[in-house]
């Protein structure tokens, strides 16, 4: 190789008999970096814009649909964490069912026991109802008997000292019975029907 083929140097500068001013030249030049520049920030903006609108799509859909990732870890941890502590915690939680179970047993008993009261005082209140309705039969049927023997035996006014007898008698049943304030009602409304 002789010099005569020797590569031109990069650095030397260009004679203006080329054909090309160098200023043209280096404003083409710095033109056409601007413009690489700027078609690579568009495709960084296109790219960006598009990566986040994918992102944000698939992330709508899916919390959109009932499928939160963020719930999903969190259950996750929560369930590692209550197998992790579960000896510690069962028994606490042995011991609030223990107490719930009994607290229920409780409240049951109380609710048993005030029904069979409640049957208690319904059962009495109809013994005293079919008492009452014995004692104000009775009181009739003995107070129509002493009507009719009084009138029977006096003349004039026989019908008031019958009426008498009759309150007298069924008066002196009633307090015999000792039933109580109801039955002794029972009776003065059975004379009001004799007379």
């Amino acid at each position: 190789m002789t010099p005569d083929h020797a590569r031109p140097d990069r650095n030397a500068k260009r004679s203006p008999s080329s054909g090309i001013d160098p200023r043209v030249l280096a404003r083409s030049k710095r033109d056409a970096m601007q413009a690489r520049t700027r078609r690579m920030r568009k495709r960084i903006a296109g790219l960006a814009t598009a990566l986040f609108i994918a992102a944000f799509l698939g992330i709508y859909v899916q919390l959109a649909s009932g499928h939160d990732p963020a719930l999903d870890s969190a259950k996750r941890r929560a369930s590692t964490h209550l197998s992790a502590s579960t000896s510690g915690s069962s028994t606490a939680a042995r011991t609030a069912a223990a107490k719930a179970a009994a607290a229920k047993r409780a409240a049951a008993k109380r609710a048993s026991e005030r029904a069979a009261a409640k049957r208690e005082a319904e059962a009495k209140r109809r013994a005293e109802q079919e008492e009452t309705q014995a004692a104000g039969a009775e009181a009739s049927s003995t107070g129509s008997e002493a009507t009719s023997s009084g009138s029977e035996s006096s003349t004039g006014s026989s019908s008031s000292s019958g009426s008498s007898t009759s309150s007298e008698s069924s008066s002196s049943e009633s307090s015999s019975s000792g039933s109580g304030s109801t039955e002794s009602s029972a009776p003065a409304e059975v004379t009001t029907r004799t007379s």
